[in-house]
């Protein structure tokens, strides 16, 4: 009587394409099957594992997941209103002439303070005060006292922002598909 190993089994009788093994690999083997494991005779006699799924491969003695990487989702407008929309809030830093920057984040909250300054600002210009009596508090925490020249050129310089910004999400959205890359500073000011 021989020992012999086939694929995902053992017998005492020789069978085509069987490996002869040892009374020990066979008994080896039959414990093996018992416990849920499995035998091999890829490469020569191993008791393994059973495959974890489809995408697993066995190298080398071991199995190496070879589950294939999804597609990426297709992107869309929303991915690209979305990133508009971090640019926004993050803001920029803006140069007021006589006065040196002042960084801005773009909230809707702040886009409302700052028109409302813009017209306190357009009041007093007609009342032709020039003096830096408006006040204003900056991304960072900064405060600043702005003439109301300075303040209408600050608030100017964020409305062109916005607008570029708004103009770049724009374009973006119009390129089908939307580029991979459309967090790049390249796309947008």
């Amino acid at each position: 009587m021989g020992y012999f190993a086939l694929e995902d089994g053992v017998s005492t009788s020789p069978l085509d394409g069987a490996l002869e093994i040892s009374e020990a690999q066979y008994h080896e083997a039959m414990s093996a099957i018992m416990s849920g494991r499995q035998v091999t005779i890829d490469g020569g006699f191993a008791v393994r594992d059973k495959q974890p799924s489809e995408h697993h491969d066995w190298e080398n003695g071991a199995w190496v997941d070879k589950t294939p990487e999804p597609e990426p989702r297709p992107l869309t407008a929303l991915d690209v209103d979305i990133e508009h929309d971090r640019r926004a809030n993050e803001g920029k830093t803006f140069t007021v002439d006589g006065y040196g920057d002042i960084p801005l984040e773009g909230s809707l909250r702040t886009q409302t303070v700052l028109l409302a300054l813009k017209d306190t600002a357009r009041d007093l210009q007609a009342a032709e005060i020039t003096a830096p009596v408006l006040f204003l508090t900056d991304r960072d925490n900064g405060d600043h006292n702005l003439t109301p020249e300075q303040v209408i050129a600050l608030v100017d310089q964020g409305k062109a922002f916005m607008q570029a910004l708004h103009e770049a999400k724009r374009a973006l959205k119009a390129i089908t598909p939307i580029p991979a890359d459309y967090t790049a500073d390249s796309y947008w000011p």
